[in-house]
């Protein structure tokens, strides 16, 4: 191999690999441009150059429409659940594709026999939740199904514009191979194609030992209701709440009806006199009558209201108070006689069929 050395106003120095020559000459003006000369063998392609630093990312191309769902396959064994990555950039939202059918639904196994219920002990304390236990080893991974076939290819992103080209100066003599230039931009990325159909699935692996229990996942379906089983013993009542805060006060009631009359008020009270035996009556209440007759049973019926009374005073013979029909009649140790001349009795209802005798009392087998 020759190489060639020199500046522009020192000496043009030549130098071969197998003979040492040396020419010594000054550089002339320059002279014209010759013609092309006939393009030299190219020369061994020099040491790949270190990487350029990587170029913009080009926009992202259209989301291709979504393929048509494939039929669902067999739910496979859960695996452990590793732990969460850091979630990723949301990217745009593709055409939501049509839903594909719903296989059916398996049959349902037998439901085995129910054990006895045992006893109910009480309620221990909550234990302290123990430490995760060592991840379960993988189960074996069936074997792979055929490859789908593959979507169309995704249209060609356009080119970017090409610079304008220079002037091709004189060929010179061929130098070593440079460094490679940096690496130019990526192109738009096309639209994606569409996904091709999805492969018949592979048959299910055998299935690995199984490890320790993983998250619990979303809750599925509800399945059929099982048959009902024996109700259990009734547990312990526990402890009586705290009493909640008084609630808001409700809404008043509607009016009731108007009570009866009351009774007159009146400092004069009337007075009726009675010269024979006498069953009291309703228009008797809050009366004075007097006994002028001798002697002079009273019967008490049941005619007056609770509350109200009469009264009755001996202006002749004694008085005898006897119980009518549906009333109990009471006094103090069972007096019911007046003991002298102007006696004064009272006679009250204080319940239903409840009626009291109070007063100059005395017992009948005395006069």
């Amino acid at each position: 191999m020759s190489t060639i050395s020199g500046g522009d106003a020192g000496p043009i120095v030549i130098r071969a690999s197998s003979k040492s020559v040396s020419v010594y000459a000054h550089r002339g003006e320059q002279g014209p441009e010759g013609p092309q000369g006939i393009q030299g063998i190219q020369g061994l392609t020099g040491d790949v150059g270190p990487e350029g630093a990587q170029g913009l990312q080009g926009p992202r191309g259209f989301t291709g429409e979504r393929g048509e769902q494939g039929l669902k396959g067999d739910k496979g064994d859960t695996g452990i659940q590793g732990p969460q990555g850091p979630q990723g950039d949301t990217g745009s939202r593709g055409l939501k594709g049509d839903i594909g059918l719903t296989g059916s639904q398996g049959l349902q196994g037998l439901q085995g026999s129910k054990g006895d219920t045992g006893d109910q002990g009480p309620q221990g304390l909550q234990g302290i939740q123990g430490n995760t236990g060592s991840k379960g080893d993988t189960g074996a991974t069936g074997p792979e199904g055929p490859q789908g076939l593959q979507g169309v290819k995704g249209d060609k992103g356009d080119t970017g514009a090409t610079g304008l080209t220079g002037p091709q100066g004189a060929q010179g003599i061929q130098g070593l191979t440079g460094e490679q230039g940096l690496k130019g931009d990526t192109g738009s990325t096309g639209p994606q194609g569409a996904t091709g159909l999805q492969g018949p699935k592979g048959d299910k692996g055998d299935t690995g030992s199984q490890g320790l229990t993983g998250a619990t996942g979303a809750t599925g379906s509800q399945g059929p209701q099982g048959i009902q089983g024996d109700v259990g013993l009734t547990g312990p009542t526990g402890a009586t709440g705290p009493q909640g805060l008084t609630g808001s006060t409700g809404a008043t009631g509607p009016t009731g009806p108007q009570g009866p009359a009351g009774v007159d008020a009146t400092l004069l009270q009337t007075v009726v006199d009675k010269s024979a035996n006498y069953t009291i009556v309703a228009e008797d209440k809050f009366k004075l009558l007097r006994a002028t007759g001798s002697p002079i049973t009273f019967t008490v019926a049941n005619v007056l209201a609770v509350g109200e009374w009469i009264e009755v005073m001996q202006e002749g013979g004694n008085l005898t108070f006897v119980a009518g029909s549906g009333v109990t009649l009471n006094a103090i140790s069972n007096k019911l006689g007046t003991n002298q001349v102007y006696a004064k009795v009272k006679i009250q209802n204080v319940a239903s069929g409840q009626y009291r005798l109070t007063g100059d009392l005395i017992n009948t087998n005395l006069w």
